[in-house]
């Protein structure tokens, strides 16, 4: 067995749960270690748990380690309430486990970004995704793997109206997305944690980043 060991952050979403779910069915990782809020409803002999709040990760800082980072934290404008709210979970939460987790011997990041993210984008959302990527890209991981999926289907455990109606329009004239309209298609949560897997097997150094089509073939 690998001696190496993973950090997922944010088990607990529709890529997390897919992803801790096909780590724990192959032996590339010794131990996967999860940070989230609230316990996952199993256990495993591989895994560990970390319960902790977000803002209080300081308190664990020691334990916030892996070999292999995979971060698959974000929440939506509706669930967040304010564009601070937002902000403060898929920029800053996500730069505070990036810098203890390196600070800890981290060597790889893995990152779940969106499709069209963009630093100097006019929507807030898409900026705020290009900017947490820019800033990772200043840290000093071995590799940065950026993955950038179009919409998301499969089971979530909250439900996502505009999402599903989205996914629902694309997956109909989906025949028409090709070339570089290729990369729009819908992607499932397990094709990504699938992709960011592989990617993690490959062991490349320096920064790559996926998109969503580039996921899928994946």
């Amino acid at each position: 067995m690998n001696r190496r060991t993973a950090l997922v952050v944010g088990a607990t979403g529709l890529i997390g749960r897919a992803l801790l779910d096909q780590l724990l069915k192959d032996d590339h990782y010794r131990t996967i270690i999860t940070l989230t809020r609230r316990e996952l409803g199993f256990t495993h002999e591989r895994l560990v748990q970390l319960i902790v709040e977000l803002d209080e990760m300081e308190e664990m800082r020691q334990l916030i380690e892996g070999t292999d980072v995979f971060c698959c934290l974000g929440t939506t404008m509706k669930q967040a309430g304010s564009k601070e709210a937002f902000r403060k979970v898929d920029y800053q939460h996500v730069m505070d486990v990036a810098k203890l987790a390196l600070e800890n011997g981290s060597e790889n990041f893995f990152l779940v970004s969106s499709i069209g993210a963009k630093a100097h984008s006019k929507n807030f959302y898409l900026r705020t995704k290009g900017e947490i990527e820019e800033a990772l890209k200043e840290l000093s991981y071995k590799s940065l793997h950026i993955f950038r999926p179009a919409s998301l289907f499969g089971d979530r455990e909250e439900r996502r109206g505009k999402e599903e109606a989205s996914v629902k329009l694309l997956t109909s004239f989906q025949f028409a997305l090709k070339g570089r309209l290729k990369k729009f298609r819908p992607i499932s949560g397990e094709q990504v944690a699938k992709g960011m897997r592989v990617i993690a097997h490959q062991g490349q150094n320096g920064t790559h980043t996926y998109e969503s089509d580039q996921i899928a073939e994946l």
